[in-house]
């Protein structure tokens, strides 16, 4: 354990000591320990909201949730690849070594998130900067490992020895603390981690029409009401678009009411909005009313993906799919709704 702690915080404190200096053999399982530390320690919360969608979808959204809550794992491989690329894979150890700033850095701005403190930039900023770090180490380290190859220097002394192992219990600290705010965040939210799914009842909202009037949850208090979450930027939106449109008129005698949920930033009442929503309208010629979201509607069902599909009857949520839908799903799942009146 005591040398384990001494490789992951000597990577911080003396990269190309740590890492030219491993012996064959040596830190041999440090991938998976690193791999687990960072799906733990960085990528808990992520991992159980992918679970939550996971549980509340149906079908090929369910596989869609699984996809998304493991596409948390999306920096390591691609830092992985990096960094292979630099220092070739004879010595994996020491590849795997060259990650432990990706998890740091992914840790460190976890952390900050459940303590209130804002980052600056994007979301994934932080993690962008650990694989640029990471990078650079291997960057660092390889005229040492490639020229010198498996010749090690001389073992370090006990006081460095020590501070290694100090960074490394700090590294594993930042991680536990990380994971257990986490774990803390799911238990406390987990019944609100998920879209809304079948049984759940709509909660009271009004939004505006383009065009005029207004949607609202007692309008989906009686029949059977398709809702559709879409963005003028969603190439799947697009794609889907008039597969809604033909359900809605194949279906609209028997009962069945369609609308595009536009969830567009900016005020729905801004001119820059709805001058955008109009032009997708009037291009795709959209027959459907269209709902503008100011991010109530959103709220209420959970929407995080797009296209996001609520199937709603006498204002409760029957059916719920995000992303790409299988045509035959809908009509099977519209038929038996109607059916049912």
């Amino acid at each position: 354990m005591t040398a384990l702690l001494q490789r992951l915080g000597g990577v911080l404190i003396r990269p190309k000591a740590t890492i030219a200096g491993l012996a064959p053999g040596v830190g041999a399982s440090d991938g998976l320990v690193l791999l687990a530390l960072y799906g733990i320690g960085a990528k808990l919360e992520p991992l159980g909201r992918g679970v939550a969608d996971f549980q509340a979808s149906e079908g090929v959204s369910a596989i869609i949730a699984l996809t998304l809550g493991l596409v948390a794992f999306l920096p390591w491989v691609l830092t992985t690849l990096a960094v292979e690329l630099v220092l070739g894979r004879d010595r994996q150890e020491r590849t795997e070594l060259c990650k432990v700033p990706l998890a740091l850095c992914a840790a460190a701005a976890g952390l900050a998130d459940h303590l209130g403190l804002a980052l600056p930039g994007p979301v994934y900023v932080p993690e962008l900067i650990g694989a640029a770090w990471s990078i650079a180490i291997a960057a660092w380290v390889r005229p040492a490992v490639i020229i010198d190859g498996d010749a090690s220097p001389a073992a370090p002394s006990p006081a460095r020895g020590r501070l290694a192992a100090i960074a490394g219990v700090l590294f594993l600290g930042l991680l536990a603390a990380n994971a257990l705010a986490d774990a803390r965040f799911l238990r406390e939210r987990w019944s609100t981690l998920a879209p809304l799914s079948a049984g759940a009842p709509v909660q009271p909202f009004e939004v505006d029409l383009l065009g005029g009037g207004h949607l609202g949850s007692d309008e989906l208090g009686r029949g059977v009401h398709l809702l559709v979450f879409w963005t003028t930027w969603c190439g799947v939106c697009e794609a889907e678009m008039p597969m809604m449109v033909e359900l809605g008129q194949a279906y609209a005698d028997r009962g069945l009411r369609v609308v595009a949920v536009n969830a567009d930033s900016g005020a729905p009442d801004g001119r820059a909005r709805r001058s955008a929503v109009e032009a997708y309208r009037d291009a795709h010629t959209l027959p459907l009313p269209i709902a503008l979201d100011p991010g109530i509607m959103r709220g209420i069902f959970r929407v995080r993906v797009f296209p996001h599909l609520v199937l709603i009857k006498d204002g409760e949520v029957r059916h719920m799919h995000q992303g790409r839908t299988l045509e035959s799903t809908l009509r099977s799942e519209i038929e038996a709704l109607l059916g049912a009146r």
